[in-house]
């Protein structure tokens, strides 16, 4: 397991000193960053799922996505990798714990302090969908407190890109939380959307206010049928616009619910002024305006629902690819800042993950920068989407024999 691996151990420049989280797919671990003198979280997948296709496939640009969302409260990325030995993502470390921590020690939250939570964590979630990210998880461990009792959103591991159309395999259908899942992704009859997180916020709304699950009674086969058939219980002692809004949000097709998370709270908060119970202003949902120029840095794969005007050019040179079936290179020259890196990395990049190419969707995809030394970049960039450690010499080998790369990318890349 990885706690037994790393404790005590340097990962990165990172001490490992606990495990503070643990699940099926890996651990949660509390380390300390000597550089900068900070205690971090890393989020880690344990080899057997980090060397599956899709998590090969997708972890670097979910992490790069998330890492640019910038929302008060959303979980900040600090750094992520993935190699071989597993897939890591450093994250601010919150030492007061989760709102399921909270929740089992203390009980029910009062309605005024569940509103004003809930109005965090749905900008939360509108923001990220700004992005082109459905969190796909939400749920009361997913959700970290500060000393101020504010929210915040993390763990967006299995998150969905809207757009991508790499497929989700069976295994990655596994990593869901069944208990608070929307019935079309326990179904897997419809992709991933803001209304089947606004699903899992309305069950963690009703956990806040009874620290009950709606279906908690229920065993396994049992709570997906109730997901699937059942309304959720109407709560007690509320104002009767609290179960309208709560209803509405958990309705069994996605179309029906509210359009936005922020909607969903505004609909809790209005019931609840409504009754005299005030919530100051400094506890409002906060609606987040995204600026999408990037100043003099190039766009990146995170940037592209914010890249316009280069459709044709991005057209030309997919179809250079298309037009010769023994092309394998296309190189794209032009003087500084024209914008070489941003038509590449925002635009022909996405169109690869999309699909636009034969079969391109099932492509495995390494950034690199030559820098002083290509060779020892090329085999650190390999590693993004490699299965098996490459040879510790590879930079000589690929001095010696180039062609040698062929048959080493055969043996590390997932089949």
């Amino acid at each position: 397991m990885v706690r037994s691996t790393f404790i005590g151990k340097v990962l990165r420049g990172y001490q490992i000193e606990e495990s503070i989280g643990s699940g099926g797919f890996g651990d949660v671990l509390r380390a300390y960053q000597p550089s900068i003198g900070r205690t971090v979280a890393i989020k880690t997948v344990l080899p057997q799922y980090a060397n599956r296709i899709w998590v090969v496939q997708r972890f670097g640009l979910e992490a790069r996505l998330i890492a640019r969302v910038e929302h008060p409260n959303i979980v900040p990325v600090y750094d992520y990798w993935r190699n071989p030995s597993g897939a890591y993502m450093v994250m601010r470390y919150y030492p007061r714990g989760s709102l399921k921590n909270l929740i089992e020690n203390s009980g029910p939250l009062s309605l005024e302090r569940t509103t004003r939570l809930l109005g965090q964590l749905a900008a939360a979630l509108d923001t990220a969908y700004a992005h082109g990210i459905v969190h796909k998880d939400v749920k009361p461990a997913n959700i970290l407190l500060d000393e101020q009792d504010n929210a915040y959103l993390a763990d967006f591991g299995i998150a969905y890109v809207i757009g991508n159309a790499l497929e989700e395999s069976t295994d990655e259908h596994l990593v869901l939380s069944p208990a608070y899942s929307a019935p079309e992704l326990l179904r897997q009859s419809q992709p991933p959307s803001l209304q089947s997180d606004i699903y899992s916020l309305a069950f963690v709304v009703y956990e806040m206010l009874t620290a009950e699950h709606p279906f908690g009674k229920l065993n396994g086969t049992q709570m997906v049928t109730a997901h699937l058939q059942k309304p959720i219980p109407m709560l007690q002692q509320v104002p009767s616009l609290v179960n309208d809004a709560l209803q509405r949000a958990t309705l069994k097709h996605p179309d029906d619910r509210f359009n936005m998370a922020t909607d969903f709270a505004e609909a809790i908060q209005a019931a609840v002024q409504a009754n005299s119970i005030r919530v100051s202003d400094s506890e409002e949902s906060i609606r987040i305006k995204i600026n999408p120029y990037r100043g003099l840095r190039a766009f990146g794969e995170a940037d592209q629902q914010n890249f316009f005007g280069r459709e044709t050019l991005v057209e030309e040179l997919l179809h250079s690819f298309k037009s010769s079936d023994d092309r394998t290179l296309l190189a794209i020259v032009g003087p500084s800042g024209s914008g070489k890196s941003s038509i590449v990395h925002a635009g022909i990049v996405p169109a690869i993950r999309q699909g636009k190419l034969q079969d391109s969707n099932r492509w495995f995809i390494a950034s690199m920068t030559p820098g002083n030394d290509p060779r020892v970049n090329l085999a650190e960039a390999l590693l993004d989407v490699a299965i098996t450690n490459m040879p510790e010499k590879l930079p000589d080998v690929l001095a010696s024999d180039p062609s040698a790369l062929v048959e080493m990318l055969h043996a590390m890349l997932p089949h």
